[in-house]
């Protein structure tokens, strides 16, 4: 059991200020929905602002029309509802394009950078979209927002920001202008600029918006929500949480913190990551009679000293202003704002300092008679690092949060509240009864993801996700090793990568790392594909052909939300072949901070013209079987034939010329491995025997001539027949007629090369373990990979050179000589554009599929790289105290979705 005594100065104050947003009381201002607090709840959330209130929007709005019951929620409130931050902002929805974004690039890496900039513009058309789906009147308002700068040197260093972000062809950049200094003043209104920038932004009246929603959310009979109820203590035990008020206590199987600067109350272990800092903001009029320029812009202004801590600004619709900041009058005096909840005082160095703001700021406005109407102070949560903590609470299953927004929550709130309402709801699967193909690995799990929209826009709903694990996670969550598999692989590493999975010695040690495997998107094992259901939805069918485009880079993000939900923190390391090898190289751009070290293997930057003809090739084949309906076939029937064709036309791709020539030459095969797709042996009319040859292995041929010259069949008794042999070594006789041959157990002389023989072996293997549509989809997944894609700038002369060159971890690259798909020299290029790159060549004239077969130099060169960059974990004495003595499990049985094969191949 675990309790949680909040200090008692970390609960809001009874008497705060008042700010202008809520002069106008709503009536649910006070609400309480029932006279007393409800004994059990399933999700209880401690406060009813911005965070709570949007987090109970979305719990809801998630389960509309999936015919599932709404979870109890109660929402408890200290004070009055949004009378903390929310009420107490500047009414301003900003978002930061470029000023954090260069920093946030080199934290995390260019592509974590642009998702940020990305979400927070992406709350502009979401609250339009909101408001007008729930009628909701905030004054919201879409503008630009300039962000002005005084001082020269400040405005250079803006404007290089800016660039940069151009310079890497960041779509969002698109939508910043820059404003040298010979028209800032002249653009702004304001006094001595030297430089703007401006972008899209909003503005609104922020208690309106939190009151709109809760109306909406209240008129669920699911939400008991109780305003003047402060949570006391959060009392933990292996039934669930009790959560403690003054006006007794709620037991809940979830709990989620909103309370945002007031948090560590609660989560001390959140005291030095989440901190209360006082802010102060007012209201400015003008006197009746008295007029001003109207102001078309809201506003970020500078400082005449270039120092950080100037003034945010709005004009509202009636012509006066919202104004605050001015942090550089007040960041010396820390006992002023720094760790302080008291919001029922103003901050005594700045409390005048708007009185003739607007007359000094602003041309024009000399003689407008501008006097602060309101003013009030807010207590706000700074995080230790400017991002938010959103999520699970670090080591306390059921305990969600959603706080520390830095006073910059009005563009992250919102949808960052609808990812934690989908991690709320997050399901576990225990099996997947549509899809056949996922019985095929025996231990894996499933989740299944709430939401998630694709790199097209396309959103899928109830997104199921196939995953393995082996080993333990740390406590610090820092051990994961995440493999990544190829075309045809699945979450069952065990399988295809199994030699070099184990304890001490073997590379996937599982003694010290917290081994997981993924399956990707559209694959038919177990991940959301054309063969499982539309929207997790049984009554909607299966995706079939309907299935979206997916990327790569889709499955890597949908991956690290499931990373997220089993407490991961950190990637010790990503491992992957061929296709694998391409989620390697996009979990990189994740940044150093989450993924220490990569080792892509046998793959690419960008899928080639070579690799997509092959793929084209290969979906030519499915399309040609008539059985493939458009996609619309039936399990029971599929198009056999075509999936079999492409597996062999890719095979030829997986291996090399000496591979095939060194195991079976001109070789026939062994009479009793005689094969066809599905096993099917036609057995021709003995006169006919030239055209048998003709069509041997066209499974959807006749076992009789039916053309239009077709030769007259011969009797059943004719007694001598004649066939002649690939090797035309001579003519064999069958001195038996066909019937009485095959009842006698003999085998009819072969009429085709072994090589033959093995490829429609491979085929028929194939066809009765995966579908034909998600391969398909997977091939055309491959098409789009790009790692220049939006990373690169667009008049780079080497865009993929320039990409690479962001990946900041180290990389071991292995690439094999014979390999015709994925080329040594593309591994070259690979290890050349990365910074801290290593390459190795495994030895092998197998080709592509080498790093299926080749286990003891793959694990070899793993191991010691691992041993290089990961020296804190590779030194750690194994968990269970074995002896570490390096090398390979050896082979057992043949792979189902890998290359290796116990049985003598060359038999076929």
């Amino acid at each position: 059991m675990g309790t949680h005594q909040p200090l008692p100065s970390f609960l809001p104050v009874d008497n705060p200020t008042q700010p202008f947003w809520r002069t106008e009381p709503h009536p649910l201002d006070e609400l309480r929905s029932t006279e007393a607090l409800p004994g059990q709840s399933d999700i209880v959330i401690i406060g009813a602002g911005y965070s709570g209130v949007s987090i109970a929007y979305h719990l809801l709005k998630h389960l509309d029309g999936h015919n599932k019951p709404h979870p109890a929620i109660t929402i408890l409130e200290a004070r009055q509802i949004c009378s903390g931050a929310t009420g107490r902002n500047g009414g301003h929805l900003r978002p930061n394009l470029y000023d954090r974004i260069p920093t946030y690039i080199r934290r995390y890496g260019v592509d974590a950078a642009a998702e940020v900039a990305n979400f927070e513009l992406s709350h502009v058309k979401a609250f339009k979209n909101l408001l007008a789906e729930e009628n909701i009147d905030c004054d919201f308002n879409i503008t630009r927002c300039l962000s002005v700068y005084l001082d020269e040197a400040a405005g250079e260093k803006a404007r290089k920001k800016y660039k940069e972000l151009v310079s890497r062809g960041l779509a969002f950049a698109d939508d910043i202008h820059y404003t040298p200094p010979k028209n800032a003043e002249g653009v702004s209104g304001i006094k001595g600029a030297k430089a703007c920038l401006s972008y899209t932004s909003g503005t609104l009246w922020p208690y309106k918006l939190i009151l709109g929603l809760l109306s909406k959310v209240a008129d669920s009979p699911a939400v008991n929500v109780q305003a003047f109820t402060p949570v006391t203590s959060v009392v933990s035990d292996s039934s669930g949480h009790i959560i403690h008020t003054p006006r007794g206590s709620v037991r809940t199987s979830k709990v989620v913190y909103a309370s945002n600067a007031y948090t560590s109350g609660l989560l001390p272990e959140y005291s030095a990551s989440i901190v209360p800092c006082r802010g102060i903001c007012c209201h400015i009029g003008i006197p009746e009679g008295k007029t001003a320029p109207f102001l078309p812009y809201s506003y970020g202004i500078g400082t005449k000293t270039g120092e950080s801590g100037g003034s945010y600004l709005i004009s509202r619709p009636d012509g006066s202003i919202i104004v605050g900041g001015a942090q550089c009058t007040f960041i010396d005096r820390k006992d002023q704002w720094y760790a302080v909840i008291d919001d029922s005082t103003l901050i005594e160095p700045t409390k005048d300092y708007y009185n003739d703001f607007m007359q000094r700021t602003f041309k024009g406005w000399e003689d407008s008679g501008a006097y602060v109407k309101e003013i009030w102070t807010g207590i706000m949560g700074y995080s230790y690092d400017t991002s938010p903590h959103v999520g699970e609470v670090p080591d306390k299953p059921g305990q969600y949060i959603c706080a520390g927004f830095d006073g910059h929550g009005m563009p992250v709130i919102f949808l960052a509240a609808k990812g934690l309402a989908d991690m709320i709801h997050h399901e576990r699967l225990d099996s997947q009864p549509e899809n056949p193909f996922s019985n095929l690995i025996t231990d894996q799990l499933f989740v299944s993801i709430p939401s998630f929209t694709l790199e097209s826009g396309v959103t899928l709903y109830n997104v199921p996700v196939a995953y393995t694990t082996r080993g333990q996670l740390s406590e610090t969550g820092d051990n994961a090793l995440v493999i990544c598999h190829a075309l045809s692989g699945s979450a069952d590493v065990a399988d295809w990568w199994g030699p070099l999975l184990g304890g001490p010695g073997q590379a996937f040690d599982t003694s010290r790392f917290f081994v997981i495997c993924l399956n990707s998107l559209g694959s038919p094992y177990g991940s959301a594909s054309a063969v499982t259901y539309k929207d997790g939805n049984p009554e909607k069918g299966l995706y079939g052909p309907e299935f979206p485009l997916t990327t790569v880079r889709d499955d890597v993000r949908i991956h690290k939300i499931v990373l997220d939900y089993l407490g991961v923190r950190q990637i010790a390391a990503v491992v992957g072949g061929s296709m694998g090898g391409m989620l390697t190289l996009e979990y990189a751009y994740f940044g150093k901070d989450y993924v220490r070290a990569i080792v892509p293997i046998a793959t690419s930057p960008r899928h080639s013209a070579w690799c997509i003809s092959w793929g084209e090739a290969q979906r030519q084949s499915i399309y040609s079987d008539p059985k493939y309906e458009d996609g619309y076939y039936s399990f029971d029937d599929p198009p056999a034939t075509g999936l079999g064709a492409a597996r062999m036309s890719a095979l030829l791709t997986y291996r090399s010329r000496n591979s095939f020539e060194s195991r079976f030459g001109r070789n026939v095969p062994d009479p009793t491995k005689q094969q066809n797709i599905k096993g099917t042996e036609k057995l021709p009319t003995p006169p006919n025997e030239h055209w048998a040859i003709h069509n041997d292995g066209h499974k959807g041929g006749r076992s009789t001539p039916s053309g239009r010259n077709s030769p007259t069949s011969p009797t059943p008794q004719q007694t001598e027949v004649q066939y002649m042999d690939p090797q035309f070594s001579g003519t064999k006789t069958f001195s038996k007629t066909i019937d009485s041959a095959l009842k006698s157990g003999q085998k009819r002389p072969p009429t085709y090369f072994s090589a033959q023989s093995y490829l429609r072996y491979q085929g028929e293997k194939f066809v009765k373990r995966f579908d034909a549509n998600c391969y398909i989809a997977i091939t055309r997944k491959l098409d789009t990979h790009d790692v220049s894609r939006q990373r690169a700038s667009p008049t780079s002369s080497d865009p993929v050179r320039e990409a690479l060159a962001q990946i900041q971890q180290p990389a071991l690259v292995l690439g094999i000589e014979s390999d015709g798909l994925f080329t040594f020299e593309e591994q070259k290029e690979i290890a050349a554009g990365i910074p801290d790159s290593r390459l190795k060549r495994i030895e092998s004239p197998e080709g592509h599929d080498a790093f299926l077969l080749q286990f003891e130099q793959v694990n070899r060169y793993i191991l010691e790289f691992f041993r290089e960059v990961l020296p804190d974990i590779m030194s750690k004495a194994p968990a269970d105290g074995a002896v570490e003595v390096d090398g390979v499990n050896k082979l057992t049985k043949s792979s189902t979705f890998g290359e290796a094969e116990v049985e003598d191949i060359t038999a076929w």
